[in-house]
Formats: C-alpha cells, structure tokens, sequence
C-alpha cells in the first residue's frame, strides 16, 4: 500500500505477488477494495491495483477533466514503475483508460485485457451517464444505485439474485459520503467525448476482449468495434452475464484471464 505522486495528484496504489506485472484499472464504481477477494487468484502475476483521481483513497481533483487527461496521469504512473514491459486489464472506465494507455505507450503494454468496455461514448451511454449526474448532483446516493444497478446486472443474475440486490440497494446508498458523490460526477463527465476509434489500429498490444451477452451498458456491438479495430485482438463471451461480470462469474472471469495471461495460444470461444 502506498502513494505517488504524479503532477500534484496522490494516486494510492497497491502492489501484490511475483511475476509479470499486471496493471489493474478501475470500472468508474470501484476501487482497489473491489478486487480483493480476485487477487489470490492472480498469484502467478505482480498484480497492481490503482484508485484512480476522485476514487477510492487516491485524491479528488474537484475541478473538470477528461479521460485523456487521466490517462496522462497513469502513463506516467506506470514509467514511475519502472517496468520495462507491463499488462493491463481494465474493466469497464478503467477499460476505456486502458485504451487510450496502449494507444500511447506502444510497445510498452505487452497484453490488453480489455472487460465489458467501449471505444466510444455513444448517445444511450450519454444519456444513462446524464441520469446519474442528476442524482450525483442531488446528493442522493439511493436514486443513483435504483438508477444503476439493472444495467449493471444482468436479466439471469437479477432475477435469481433479487435478495441480494435488495440488501445491497439499501446499504450501499447509506454508505455513500458527499466526496464520493461528488468524484463519481467528475468521473461520469469525463467520459462523455470519448472516441478512440479512428485510433485503436494504433494499438500493438496481444489484446483479449471480454464480453458478456447480457451487458445492457455496453453490448456486444461495442466490443465488435474493439474486435474489428484492434489487429491483434480475440474475443470471448461470457454468458448468462452482465456488465458487473467481475461480481456475476468472477471464476469464469479471473479464469479466462489466467489463460491469456499465460499462454500465446488460440482462446477458444466458450
């Protein structure tokens, strides 16, 4: 556990096991503490883990700014690492930033691992993302998360997890502080230009895409642009899913994975 600073940001990262290292980014929800019970999964790696500005323990920004200006900061986060060559698998946001990371840094990423993610924000993802800032804007914490959550999850998951869903619903809101609320807003603004199709056959990187067949946030015509673009890309789909695939089939996902972070093989689609 540790900070670095990078252009008067603290960026609060982590950094757990041995091996190659494997740069883990964010969905605009989560922080480092999501993805605790999936790192003893990932030994085989030197898994770091990164709160991006406005999330988690790193600082808030509390002005405007875009994605390109996050990657800029974790660009420079990863060449303080010192790494010759590093991995990357983004989820979500964090897949957006991964984009725009392996479209500027090059040769450096040696594998994309890019999960339910998009290359551009489209008018419906505007207008969700909209939504959430009215009640970002609100401080109301509740209507955000009855918002969110049926495009988060997907139809199989809700329907045989509706407990779950309800517990959650009502503890997560109460748990919410004005700062989160208020990085969650500048996170969401961030995202609305972005773009990188003209720019993903930039990317060099072995890339793995992730999709999930029942992503309502960004369907599987999204990922075909990424599969279309990308040159040396595969893609696999996980089903009965949604966008939350890290919290509806974690095995599935930490296991697909482990087996393109450790072979160069063909992945067969499920």
């Amino acid at each position: 556990m540790a900070f670095m600073n990078i252009d008067s940001v603290e960026l609060y990262y982590e950094i757990h096991g041995e091996g190659f290292p494997l740069l883990i980014l964010n969905g605009i929800m989560m922080s480092t503490v999501s993805w605790q019970k999936l790192i003893p999964h990932l030994h085989e790696a030197k898994v770091i883990l990164l709160d991006f500005p406005d999330q988690g323990k790193s600082r808030e920004l509390k002005k405007l700014y875009s994605q390109e200006d996050i990657a800029k900061i974790v660009g420079k986060f990863i060449e303080n690492l010192g790494f010759e060559k590093i991995d990357i698998l983004g989820i979500s946001y964090g897949g957006e930033i991964a984009q725009i990371l392996s479209i500027n840094l090059g040769e450096k990423i040696r594998k994309l691992i890019l999960v339910n993610t998009t290359p551009v924000t489209t008018k419906q993802l505007k207008a969700i993302g909209d939504s959430w800032l009215v009640s970002t804007n609100k401080y109301d914490g509740k209507k955000l998360f009855e918002e969110s959550f049926p495009l988060i999850y997907s139809y199989t998951f809700y329907e045989n997890n509706s407990e779950w869903i309800e517990n959650r619903l009502k503890l997560i809101p109460g748990s919410l502080t004005r700062k989160w609320l208020e990085g969650f807003g500048r996170l969401v603004v961030s995202a609305e230009n972005l773009n990188v199709i003209d720019r993903l056959k930039k990317i060099t990187a072995d890339t793995l895409i992730i999709s999930a067949d029942e992503d309502l946030l960004t369907p599987s015509n999204l990922q075909d642009i990424l599969e279309k673009e990308i040159v040396n890309s595969k893609r696999i789909t996980i089903h009965k899913c949604g966008h939350a695939s890290m919290y509806e089939q974690p095995e599935m996902l930490i296991s697909i994975v482990k087996g393109f972070l450790m072979t160069n093989k063909k992945i067969r689609i499920l």
